[in-house]
């Protein structure tokens, strides 16, 4: 047990990967739900005639959805790696503009893996700043949180400088977020956040 900052790094990251994917969760149903707006909403989104307007309605959803679920999430709320990128807004809005139907899943789809690959490797960045004795253990924690702690045993033992650390992190990464995921869907979150939270940190 090492006298690390609360919170610790494992608790950090399944903390981050169950608070985004309760964002996600509520981000796609507000996506979704443009679908009933009435005809003065949707004016106001950008909508109008059956048209899209791209950056309207890419403003519209950043200033209304996105940013207000941030905040309520404790995001960042005015920080851009959140944004879904806006050529591919774009591209689907010229793809499937004319069906809302299509149109809407596909975007609430483009920014939950933009928060999903923005926290993640904002995750895997910061594994490789701080003390050995603090990212070893955590890493280790989080191998078995994902299933992977004997495939990566020796890959932990073997850390020897942060950049190991942040190595291996982004390997276990993938398998992390779909455990958490489907264990914030399944309402069991709690009990790998105390998991996570027996390791590299002191209250």
């Amino acid at each position: 047990m090492t006298h690390a900052t609360t919170p610790g790094l494992a608790y950090q990251a399944v903390k981050a990967i169950g608070d985004n994917s309760n964002y996600k969760k509520e981000m796609e149903r507000k996506i979704r739900h443009v679908a009933e707006y009435n005809d003065k909403q949707k004016g106001e989104a950008g909508i109008a005639d059956g048209k899209v307007d791209a950056l309207k309605f890419f403003n519209y959803l950043n200033a209304h959805v996105v940013r207000p679920l941030l905040k309520g999430k404790n995001f960042d709320s005015n920080d851009a790696g959140f944004i879904g990128n806006w050529v591919q807004f774009k591209t689907l809005v010229t793809r499937y503009g004319h069906d809302l139907d299509e149109l809407l899943p596909r975007l609430a789809a483009l920014y939950g893996q933009t928060s999903t690959q923005y926290l993640s490797s904002k995750d895997v960045q910061y594994s490789g700043t701080i003390p050995l004795d603090e990212s070893r253990p955590g890493v280790e924690t989080l191998a078995g949180i994902s299933g992977q702690k004997y495939q990566l045993a020796k890959a932990i033992k073997d850390i020897k400088e942060p950049t190991d650390a942040q190595t291996v992190k982004g390997e276990i990464e993938p398998n992390l977020v779909r455990a958490v995921e489907e264990a914030a869907a399944a309402g069991s979150l709690e009990a790998i956040l105390k998991e996570a939270q027996g390791t590299g940190a002191h209250h």
